[in-house]
């Protein structure tokens, strides 16, 4: 195990010297290319902000990022496309996201692997049970999304509810 990591080191180094980046060509450091909105400005803002984040954006964050990005851009939207437009940039994000760790861990678990051959193309039963395990885990993957979706939704409402109480009770005492 000691020789991957400091071949990783030397290889770092190496790209360091002629200018390269260590990570090129690994989907977890790549540009997102989202087009979840149909605002250029609002995908190039997600873009830029989530392309190297490790931690997984919540949804007040995307709201955050979108609104300061109609601000900036002056853009048109009510309240109701924005709640809109937050919601599908946060699923399709998610979406985008989930699916390019999935290549990234694929592409390194087959670099330890010297077998590539699967075992379910030679036995049926085994690819039905697996299909069947994949359909279950996608509809709980689905439940759990919308759950913290709906979730981060009522967080905000409620921050929301909180900041506007707390400011209404400061001009009261300003007043007073």
């Amino acid at each position: 195990m000691w020789y991957r990591e400091r071949a990783a080191q030397l290889y770092k180094r190496y790209c360091g010297y002629i200018n390269e980046n260590p990570y090129k060509g690994r989907p977890s450091y790549s540009r997102l290319d989202i087009s979840c909105s149909k605002f250029p400005e609002i995908n190039r803002a997600i873009d830029k902000h989530f392309r190297n984040k490790d931690l997984f954006p919540t949804y007040y964050d995307m709201e955050k990022l979108i609104k300061k990005c109609i601000e900036r851009h002056k853009l048109e939207l009510s309240k109701t496309e924005l709640n809109e437009e937050v919601k599908t940039c946060f699923k399709k994000l998610g979406e985008l996201l989930q699916a390019r760790r999935k290549r990234d861990l694929g592409s390194v678990h087959c670099s330890y692997l010297e077998n590539l051959m699967d075992p379910a193309k030679d036995d049926p039963d085994l690819d039905k049970k697996l299909k069947e395990n994949g359909e279950a885990g996608e509809k709980r993957i689905n439940q759990i999304c919308e759950k913290y979706v709906q979730l981060q939704e009522k967080n905000t409402e409620l921050n929301k509810t909180d900041e506007s109480n707390s400011e209404s009770s400061s001009t009261e005492e300003i007043v007073d």
